[in-house]
């Protein structure tokens, strides 16, 4: 009878870890301008803790966004719902926006969980993109997508006024010190 229980255990342990899905994986050099989407699920109870890694050989305007869209049906439950479904690039965590709801009557629903970054400019080198979250028995997914564009570039003549208006303003500066 013991053995029993303890294979019953050993079982229940192995399902858990078999449960979550996870790594990290390497995507490499992505060229800029592109667009970059990855997607994750989880058929069972479990966590999701997924990143992807990429570089970049120089820096761009980055902007990210996750998402995670689920059905709420009248006697079934939700279905393909993470829990606290977080996303961070580079440590910046993507801020949630407000639920978008579809309701279908009768109690079901279909409701999609959007996070989003506000663009910024990312350097060039090694970058990481991380989703996690919790999943029910209903399992669950996502998407995320990544866009890079070339980060700008001020003109010759913008640059040239800058230094312009920096030397009058040293100028006026001497000119007051000596006054």
């Amino acid at each position: 009878m013991k053995l029993k229980f303890v294979a019953a255990a050993v079982l229940s342990v192995a399902a858990s870890f078999a449960a979550q899905a996870g790594g990290t994986i390497g995507v490499g050099p992505l060229a800029i301008p592109s667009s970059w989407t990855v997607t994750g699920s989880l058929s069972g109870v479990g966590t999701i803790l997924d990143s992807w890694t990429f570089t970049t050989a120089e820096p761009s305007d980055a902007n990210a966004s996750a998402s995670n869209t689920f059905v709420t049906l009248s006697g079934l439950g939700i279905l393909n719902q993470i829990s606290n479904f977080s996303a961070t690039l580079d440590g910046n965590p993507l801020v949630a926006l407000p639920n978008f709801v579809t309701n279908l009557g009768g109690g079901n629903s279909i409701t999609e969980q959007k996070l989003t970054i506000v663009p910024f400019t990312l350097g060039a080198g090694s970058h990481t993109l991380s989703i996690s979250g919790m999943v029910g028995a209903g399992g669950g997914s996502y998407s995320a997508t990544l866009a890079l564009a070339p980060a700008p570039v001020p003109e010759p003549e913008t640059l040239a006024m800058m230094l312009a208006g920096l030397g009058a303003l040293g100028f006026l500066a001497r000119r007051r010190q000596n006054s």
